[in-house]
């Protein structure tokens, strides 16, 4: 990233930008991911037409100018291959055995983004899966066909919550201590001023980290990385937080994962605090309507007790069509704005044979 880009900050603008008018693709929500493995060039979620909204300790993925499209036809081309899945499943165990020999180890900054590429190199060609729509193919076939990835997704997702993020936040608290700052500003360090501090001892200003944590929006478009604050990054993730949401509404509509028709009372569990997933999941009541923004490691213990799930995002391979169809619960998964539109104690009717969901 240069410090052309940098110049972006703070940049006053009109009500629209060019994210809003090609309609970015939502990909994932994440607890706070350090900005400079966002700004990692050599991430491959990160290389091109991406772009990351930082808001109240999540970020939100986006790709943009049709970049989903192209991934979904690279993935699917890719597992329509002969012994494909095989293959898949032997380059999962050998990071998944990589992973596993950093348990207990101290990891400096370099070797936890070296950590990062590798497990995203793998993992990202089974995530384009989830972007192609499969119902124009036999159903229970394609759910033989890609069982197997979808459990190694899952085996992949334990160890970056459980290895991978734990010893980033540890190497930076190493950094904060060795060069006299605080380890939650490093959060917001690009990659380029990670190694200037690394390097030269050169830090960012107060001010500048100040702003950032208010909200920021950055992306990598045609090749050309910006990072956009304060007002223009207010305009714009004010816009894509209504793209989806209409007034007064009723009916949500996704993809039935696994078949069912239910009435409930949902419980909304969102995955923006850690520890606060934890305690949710431990109090989630057995028979209420799981909504979330997607099924990770853990929230598992919830959609087991679940009467159904409704998510924001995923596919036939994510977590929780994995898990419904396990304990054959009805699940619609991609409604794009469940968690927003639902509420604690709202009642409802999951239609998953249909993919809608109903207000009573």
């Amino acid at each position: 990233m240069t410090e052309g880009a940098l110049e972006k900050e703070n940049i006053k603008t009109g009500k629209s930008t060019s994210f809003i008018e090609n309609r970015p693709r939502k990909g994932a929500e994440e607890l706070t991911i350090p900005l400079y493995g966002i700004t990692d060039t050599e991430q491959p979620m990160c290389r091109d037409n991406f772009l990351c909204i930082f808001k109240g300790n999540t970020c939100t993925f986006y790709f943009i100018n049709n970049r989903h499209k192209l991934e979904a036809d690279r993935g699917y081309t890719y597992f329509n291959r002969k012994n494909s899945v095989q293959v898949y499943s032997k380059q999962v165990r050998r990071i998944l055995k990589k992973f596993d020999a950093l348990k207990g180890r101290q990891l400096s900054i370099t070797e936890v983004t070296d950590a990062s590429r590798q497990w995203n190199r793998v993992y990202l060609l089974s995530e384009a899966i989830r972007l192609r729509k499969f119902e124009e193919h036999d159903y229970s076939k394609t759910w033989k066909r890609f069982q197997t990835v979808a459990r190694l997704r899952l085996e992949m997702r334990k160890q970056i919550e459980t290895i991978l993020f734990p010893q980033s936040y540890r190497a930076l608290k190493g950094i904060a201590k060795q060069n006299s700052v605080k380890s939650d500003d490093l959060f917001f360090y690009t990659y380029e001023e990670l190694q200037n501090l690394l390097s030269k001892h050169k830090k960012p200003s107060q001010d500048k980290l100040k702003v950032r944590k208010k909200g920021y929006a950055y992306s990598i478009k045609n090749g050309k990385s910006t990072l956009y604050t304060g007002r223009k990054f207010k305009t714009l993730f004010t816009e894509l937080a209504q793209m989806h949401i209409g007034k007064d509404v009723k009916e949500l509509k996704g993809r039935g994962v696994s078949k069912g028709v239910v009435r409930g009372k949902v419980k909304v569990i969102l995955h923006n605090d850690r520890k606060n997933i934890v305690k949710q999941t431990r109090n989630f009541k057995k028979g209420l309507i799981l909504v979330t923004e997607m099924t990770r490691p853990q929230s598992l213990a919830a959609g087991q007790k679940a009467k159904a799930i409704i998510t924001d995002e995923g596919g036939i391979i994510s977590h929780a069509a994995i898990l419904a169809r396990e304990f054959h619960i009805p699940c619609i998964v991609g409604t794009k704005v469940a968690t927003r539109v639902l509420k604690d104690g709202d009642e409802v009717e999951v239609d998953a044979e249909k993919g809608i969901v109903r207000k009573i």
